[in-house]
């Protein structure tokens, strides 16, 4: 094995994804080109996901990365692949072309002549990946200068934390959303929602338009950056409100007590928006029979009415206890006790029903069992059945942007080099014979690994 085998080799163990987007709505000129970063699965994923079912098509590289084979593996062909490349291949993939990052003579010309053609070029390496393969932010201008580089880390490419790792915990722990989530007599927890990986793809994908945007008025193309940690930070505004009004009041509506904090607390279901919000427990009494409830000041007295007369308590409704929001405050876990003796008369939906004809804000906690086979769900096509050639039928999660003019439409996942000849031929223009040359030299496939000393 040559020293630059060995070189790219190793590099390659950083990538996972190369696409390519072109313009089918219109005002997104030319194409895109994408990359993401092995092992870290979401954040590019997801913005160029959303990109390739609003506004683009994609054009996936793809090689047998964890993507493809995270457990549950079928065919080589994982989940996590299955819902991350989901739509992007419109009209499908490119072979391995991991190889033009590292100075392979076939692939690196392929590479800059895909560059060419591209409008935006993502990525989540380390901080100084790409400039030591060659391909630093001035580097990608000079061969295109109409071209964005969106590039995602876990800290940013400036600060002391630069240079350290990050996954989708790591961001919730330092972007301040594990110390706000969670009881306060317990450890902090992690949410449910991918908001370090998911959530920066989304705030790149926001960057990304805004830069194409500018690039209308000015030709030219421009660097964009988002931080999981930045990204996280700002998923939790509404806790940085709540950390500046530590400094000034109490937080009555905390179920918990405030007074004397320098941090906003972790607070369990309490809502932290003004308004008082918690779960009510329903039955059967399962994991997640229970609904959340949003006690606004104009629907108290009619909840009050409905809900006293069955936990033995006719006159709820001019309880002084209860009165009025700054009462309800100062006695909101003895409310929320009376709330959820109702509610256990009652199963989650049954106790919908009850609250939205006393216009009370609330929604029962959905499982994704619950989600999958929810009417309304399945209605607003955010739970997409698909047919897979390897893995039949397959189950996506749905565009939650609708475009009027331009609906999304939620295709399989490309299976590995599926389309590779047909966009060449529709970006580059190859005939069959230049296409037939580059594969016979490895253009389209990563080099084999070793298998002994060489």
């Amino acid at each position: 094995m040559t020293a630059l085998q060995d070189t790219a080799l190793k590099a390659q163990e950083q990538i996972v994804e190369l696409s390519i987007a072109d313009n089918q709505a219109g005002w997104v000129p030319n194409t895109s080109l994408l990359w993401d970063r092995r092992q870290i699965l979401l954040k590019v994923a997801l913005c160029s996901l959303l990109l390739s079912t609003a506004v683009a098509f994609l054009i996936p590289k793809e090689y047998e990365s964890t993507t493809r084979i995270m457990p549950p593996e079928q065919q080589g062909m994982g989940a996590a692949m299955m819902a991350a490349m989901a739509g992007k291949a419109v009209p499908g993939a490119l072979g391995a072309l991991a190889g033009g990052m590292f100075g392979m003579k076939d692939t690196g010309a392929l590479f800059v002549e895909l560059l060419k053609k591209s409008d935006i070029l993502m990525e989540n390496f380390g901080p100084g990946v790409l400039d030591r393969f060659g391909f630093s932010w001035e580097a990608v201008h000079a061969i295109n200068p109409r071209v964005i580089l969106g590039s995602i880390k876990g800290f940013g490419s400036s600060g002391p934390y630069a240079d350290f790792k990050a996954y989708e915990n790591v961001a919730q722990a330092m972007g301040g959303a594990m110390s706000t989530t969670g009881i306060p007599e317990g450890p902090p927890y992690v949410t449910g929602a991918q908001i370090g990986d998911s959530g920066t793809g989304l705030h790149l994908a926001v960057g990304l338009l805004a830069a194409l945007q500018q690039r209308q008025r000015t030709g030219e193309g421009q660097y964009v950056e988002v931080a999981m940690m930045d990204g996280v930070m700002n998923l939790c505004r509404v806790k940085w409100r709540d950390h500046q009004r530590l400094s000034r009041q109490t937080l009555t509506e905390y179920s918990v007590p405030t007074e004397g904090l320098t941090a906003t607390p972790r607070a369990g279901n309490d809502s932290g928006g003004g308004q008082l919000g918690n779960a009510v427990k329903c039955k059967p009494g399962g994991p997640n029979d229970y609904i959340y409830v949003v006690v606004q000041e104009a629907v108290w007295h009619a909840l009050a009415e409905r809900v006293g007369p069955h936990v033995g308590h006719p006159q709820l409704a001019t309880d002084p206890r209860f009165a009025k929001i700054a009462d309800r405050r100062k006695n909101q876990n003895e409310m929320w006790h009376l709330l959820d003796q109702f509610g256990a008369n009652y199963t989650k939906r049954e106790l919908m029903a009850i609250l939205n004809d006393l216009d009370v804000p609330c929604g029962p906690i959905m499982s994704t069992d619950d989600l999958a086979n929810d009417e309304h769900v399945r209605g607003r096509q955010m739970y997409v059945e698909l047919d897979h050639p390897q893995r039949g039928k397959w189950y996506n999660i749905g565009m939650p942007i609708k475009l009027s003019a331009s609906p999304a439409r939620i295709q399989r996942s490309p299976l590995l080099g599926e389309h590779t000849e047909e966009i060449l031929k529709e970006v580059l223009g190859w005939n069959d014979e230049e296409i037939a040359a580059k594969r016979a030299a490895g253009a389209f496939s990563a080099p084999a690994k070793a298998t002994g000393a060489q």
